[in-house]
């Protein structure tokens, strides 16, 4: 995953407050990252109902700050463009990433 490596190179980003968030089956693939690119802070995994094992099963082997959030009802195509289910997916990982960060 190139993005924390080119983030560093910033000056506007803070190399210690690089944190990752993963949809749908992004959420395993981003923890699956965390646990081997240790510049990320924090990570967190948002998933539908239908695709929420791979992220728990992610987020399980995951060390350091990290959260998980499963959308009860929603499919992993419903938290793309489902308005429904935004606050869900937004509210939860912006307040862990604060916290985790010391934001909040």
């Amino acid at each position: 995953m190139a993005p924390p490596g080119f983030l560093t190179t910033r000056g506007e980003v803070g190399a210690e407050r690089i944190c990752a968030l993963g949809i749908c089956a992004g959420g395993g693939s981003v923890t699956y990252a965390a646990q081997t690119d240790h510049r990320f802070k924090a990570v967190a995994s948002v998933s539908g109902a239908d695709s929420a094992y791979v992220s728990r099963e992610a987020v399980a082997c995951a060390t350091g700050p990290k959260e998980s959030c499963e959308v009860e009802g929603a499919t992993h195509i419903d938290l793309y463009d489902k308005e429904e289910y935004l606050p869900q997916v937004t509210a939860k990982p912006h307040g862990f990433f604060r916290s985790a960060l010391g934001d909040g």
